[in-house]
């Protein structure tokens, strides 16, 4: 707990009045939509509360991050990515796919980030993908 202004408290990223307990501000715009997620009581609730947007190129970020850090830990050097496709190469076989970089060579393509990320734990469920501009 630390102190914000005479009288108010931060408790959970929220302002309270420190004397009464009343909360004076709400969560910061970060955690909105967090807590609105966690809070929803059923699946319907849920679907409609808002998203968190998040962008493909910082999702493929996310990605090779957490790709990188468990190639680490088991000892392996040359982690695998996963990259975009261009030009014809995105239409004939899909827009990503997963690079072995320790061959140089496509370990799958056709992959949906948003699927791998949610998978490997990088992308929550109150975060949405969003096209980059």
């Amino acid at each position: 707990m630390s102190k914000q202004a005479e009288g108010t408290v931060i408790r959970d990223g929220m302002i309270f009045n420190e004397l009464t307990g009343e909360r004076l501000f709400g969560a910061p715009p970060s955690n909105r939509t967090k807590i609105a997620y966690e809070t929803a009581t059923t699946e319907e609730e849920r679907s409609k509360s808002p998203k968190a947007p998040v962008t493909m190129r910082a999702l493929i970020q996310r990605i090779n991050r957490k790709l990188a850090s468990d190639d680490r830990e088991k000892g392996n050097q040359w982690p695998q990515k996963v990259c975009a496709f261009r030009g014809r190469a995105r239409e004939n076989v899909g827009a990503y796919y997963l690079l072995d970089q320790h061959r140089n060579e496509i370990v799958n393509s056709g992959i949906s980030p948003e699927h791998l990320a949610r998978e490997l734990g990088v992308l929550q469920l109150w975060e949405a993908v969003v096209e980059d501009d």
